[in-house]
């Protein structure tokens, strides 16, 4: 069994048979009652262990001051049972930084939490459950929120938005009636639960990734369905951090990299194509900053034509 020393109120539930420990890592569970957990470990045991650097432990209703302790150990947690307001709360006892990346799963936007934290971007919103005074705040403040329909259109379009992520809340009822029966405030209309998974993977596979609550909504008296969905999504998860290969704050040195002229913009874009893992970035000349971006905005850029989103995540 491995247990980190200063830790001594964590129960160990499995590691992989790697035996480089110094390479595993460290995943916490965290929910307020422990039917709830067990529910959601019993599902999670059921299906294949991929994963050879990861180590998981559980944990019955922690306080904020402690999960910021694991999270300053290298823990990432997994918060069940968590609303809105607490998922705020924790950000605010966990983060050191003015405007954490932070992400919303929900068909609505909270307009408390848009309000206190602006920068926040929402995924999987329904504009039909939102006025048009939001819409417009999110869009003038959020540079990666995405509604349903353009999840639908494109959900590739979410993998550089999710890649820097920290911190991230999932409502259940982002998803749809039909497969996430018992669920409230949940329409026939959402997220299927293949579109649930990729956003999951793509919030594990970012080397900042610290903290994952899924709302207190998927309570006891939710269908077996929804522990078995819940499941399966942070199966995804966990499949993303495994998938890790590249960290955002390294120098683009070893990568394939063009160099291109926007219209109107005085400075030269590098934009760099990892071979490792498929992924692009892109930076201003001169500057270390590199952005997460995608294919398409290469190819958009090769034409003059930069967008909206890597424009005021390079410029503003």
């Amino acid at each position: 069994m491995i247990f980190d020393e200063k830790i001594n109120n964590l129960i160990f539930w499995e590691h992989s048979n790697n035996t480089q420990n110094d390479e595993l890592i460290k995943i916490l569970f965290v929910s307020r009652t422990k039917n709830i957990l067990d529910k959601i470990i019993s599902n999670l045991s059921r299906f294949a262990p991929h994963f050879t650097h990861q180590v998981y432990f559980y944990a019955l209703d922690c306080s904020s001051k402690e999960l910021s302790e694991y999270i300053r150990q290298g823990y990432i947690i997994v918060h069940l049972e968590q609303d809105l307001n607490g998922f705020f709360d924790q950000i605010q006892s966990i983060s050191q930084e003015n405007g954490p990346d932070v992400k919303v799963i929900s068909n609505t936007v909270d307009q408390s939490f848009l309000k206190a934290m602006p920068d926040t971007d929402f995924i999987g919103f329904q504009r039909h459950q939102i006025g048009k005074a939001v819409l417009h705040t999110v869009d003038t403040n959020s540079l990666g929120s995405c509604s349903l329909g353009l999840i639908k259109n494109n959900h590739v379009d979410l993998e550089p938005i999710m890649r820097t992520i920290e911190y991230v809340h999932f409502e259940p009822s982002s998803g749809r009636h039909a497969e996430w029966p018992g669920i409230q405030n949940i329409l026939p209309t959402g997220l299927s639960v293949e579109e649930i998974c990729q956003i999951f993977r793509y919030a594990g596979s970012s080397y900042q990734i610290n903290y994952l609550s899924i709302d207190r909504s998927l309570d006891l008296e939710a269908a077996p369905e929804c522990f078995v969905s819940t499941a399966i999504a942070l199966w995804y998860f966990l499949e993303g951090i495994e998938s890790r290969t590249f960290r955002n704050d390294i120098s683009l040195s070893g990568f394939q990299e063009f160099v291109l002229s926007v219209k109107d913009i005085e400075e030269s874009l590098v934009f760099g194509f990892s071979t490792g893992d498929g992924k692009w970035w892109v930076r201003v000349d001169q500057s270390d900053r590199m952005v997460p971006c995608s294919k398409d905005d290469y190819e958009k850029a090769s034409k003059g034509l930069l967008t909206d989103r890597l424009f005021r995540k390079l410029f503003t």
